[in-house]
């Protein structure tokens, strides 16, 4: 990857694929703290693989995209219990007064 332009456009790939995912866990009800910590992942794995394709050093790639899915699993994981944990406080019966 000798041109910055590569680089400007691999970029542009991660922050484009970072917002649309950031959109996907909002509209799956995940809370954005964690929605935000999926998209930078997805973002993070989207520009190295357009990297790679623009002919970037893969084991660089590799490492990168790695650490990005791990930011969308961790993420993800997160975002689901914190989803649930509301759920179930939204649907619960509360309990009798004591009397």
């Amino acid at each position: 990857m000798t041109e910055p332009f590569e680089l400007v456009e691999a970029v542009a790939w991660g922050v484009a694929s970072g917002a649309l995912m950031t959109l996907v866990a909002g509209i799956r009800r995940i809370p954005w703290r964690y929605g935000l910590l999926i998209g930078a992942g997805w973002g993070i794995v989207f520009a190295a693989l357009r990297a790679a394709q623009l002919g970037a050093d893969p084991t660089i790639l590799v490492l990168i995209a790695a650490i990005g899915g791990s930011l969308t699993i961790r993420g993800w994981d997160r975002g689901e219990q914190e989803r649930k944990r509301i759920s179930d406080v939204i649907t619960s019966v509360p309990s009798a007064p004591p009397a």
